[in-house]
């Protein structure tokens, strides 16, 4: 993102944030939008309509501040280092990078990060792989080798320092998810529930459920952890786990389905229930059940209107997580849900 961009996006943020203080803070002072004969339109009445929408720019605003904070603070931290020793920055550069630099220390470099095959880097938008046993190769396996070197010594040098991030993220936007349709597992009694809002079809999400499922093992005595089905429509998916829910195998079945690769058709399912020492005709009767179809649709329907649009989707005790990749995040939220919570 180049300088000009980013200052127009704070600029906007700025803006935002005076009419969500408006919308806020005053009742009677309201920040007009608009008029249609008379008749005022207030940013109030906008606000929650794009409350997932403005979060969502407000939360990109954050991680740009906080990218280039990190960036200038990383330059920053050299020249308050140096000047301490008396010595200029690349001296110090020198010292503490460059002269690191041996022959052991590169092959342990390689053999750590997996890089015995080659180095993969981007030039001039094309991606190249580089040798070792080449001339060129061997100075770029130098050069990225140096770039971990320093990147380690600032770290070093940030924690000497006590370098502190006092940037804040926007609050999470919370939301009413009630009668919708939910399977549960972990500690039901918990007053932390999470909840994951995903797709058994979506290869995105499979891709994300080995990381639920790690969180799951660290926190599954202290929160209630629920799956909720959302798609575009119904899938036969959600329809056979539900089946199989119906017989206490959902999340038996919901495991089998994440882990697939690939699309199954009925048989492959008839399969796996009879893998799952399921009631075949029962399970058989279930999947044409028209009340698990109109259960799964009502909850797609109704998340539709509580503004949700994409999965895996994360939410914490009614707060949606703004990256559902991020165990640190999740994490974090859930530690916060738990604290309140005595």
């Amino acid at each position: 993102m180049t300088m000009k961009s980013l200052v127009r996006k704070i600029i906007l943020f700025i803006t935002l944030l005076f009419f969500l203080s408006c919308s806020k803070n005053s009742q009677t002072k309201k920040q007009a939008a608009g008029i249609i004969s008379n008749d005022t339109i207030y940013v109030n009445e906008i606000d929650p309509l794009i409350e997932q929408q403005l979060y969502d720019f407000l939360y990109e605003v954050y991680t740009n501040r906080k990218g280039v904070l990190e960036e200038i603070v990383k330059e920053r931290i050299l020249v308050i280092e140096a000047k301490m020793l008396k010595i200029s920055k690349e001296e110090l550069l020198l010292r503490n990078v460059d002269n690191k630099v041996t022959d052991e220390g590169l092959k342990t470099f390689i053999k750590q990060n997996h890089l015995q095959d080659g180095l993969q880097l981007v030039k001039n938008k094309m991606l190249k792989v580089y040798k070792n046993n080449t001339e060129e190769g061997h100075k770029a396996y130098i050069e990225n080798y140096k770039d971990y070197l320093k990147r380690m010594y600032i770290e070093s040098l940030l924690k000497k320092h006590n370098f502190k991030i006092l940037l804040e993220p926007p609050k999470l936007p919370k939301i009413s998810l009630k009668n919708i349709h939910i399977q549960y597992k972990g500690n039901n009694s918990s007053k932390v529930t999470l909840l994951e809002i995903s797709d058994l079809d979506c290869s995105v999400c499979k891709k994300a459920a080995p990381l639920y499922e790690k969180i799951f093992e660290k926190y599954k005595e202290k929160i209630k952890w629920g799956f909720v089905h959302f798609s575009n429509e119904v899938t036969l998916q959600a329809v056979v786990a539900e089946a199989a829910g119906k017989q206490g195998k959902f999340w038996e079945m919901q495991n089998l389905l994440v882990k697939s690769e690939h699309f199954f058709d009925t048989l492959s399912y008839y399969k796996l229930a009879e893998n799952l020492n399921l009631n075949l005709p029962k399970f058989k009767i279930d999947l044409k059940d028209t009340i698990i179809h109109n259960l799964i649709n009502n909850t797609i329907l109704k998340l539709r209107d509580a503004k949700f649009y994409a999965t895996p989707s994360i939410v914490v005790n009614e707060k949606i997580i703004s990256n559902s990749f991020s165990q640190d995040e999740i994490e974090k939220a859930i530690n916060e849900a738990l604290i309140n919570s005595n």
